[in-house]
């Protein structure tokens, strides 16, 4: 039986095991602040292909953030979106940076993401 080398190199296998084709060839690193709650924060305005988004919510942050397409919805009251505690990560498999909103339960919270490209 042959091995072959995206069964055994971590560098080919995303965090739940499954394969990825090429490889990421670039990370890049930032942050986004949600200065309003209820408004929420696009994290590119500019399209930028992408191939995965881990963002986290910021461990400063005294409630959730909320993560989604433009209608994602922070505070409790009709929230829309993947709700981040402090501290937590989610992981989108993405094509456009451009899409993804974010949005707090209230004023002042923060978020940290990588992009793989």
């Amino acid at each position: 039986m042959a091995i072959y080398a995206e069964q055994t190199s971590p560098l080919m296998r995303d965090q739940n095991g499954a394969p990825v084709d090429e490889g990421y060839r670039t990370l890049t690193s930032d942050s986004v602040t949600v200065t309003t709650a209820g408004v929420p924060v696009q994290l590119s305005a500019m399209s930028s292909q992408a191939k995965r988004l881990d963002i986290t919510a910021d461990y400063s942050n005294s409630d959730m953030i909320v993560i989604g397409g433009s209608g994602v919805v922070g505070p409790a009251m009709g929230r829309k979106g993947v709700p981040l505690a402090p501290g937590n990560t989610y992981t989108f498999y993405i094509t456009d940076l451009a899409l993804v909103w974010v949005d707090a339960a209230v004023d002042g919270q923060k978020a940290t993401y990588n992009v793989f490209y």
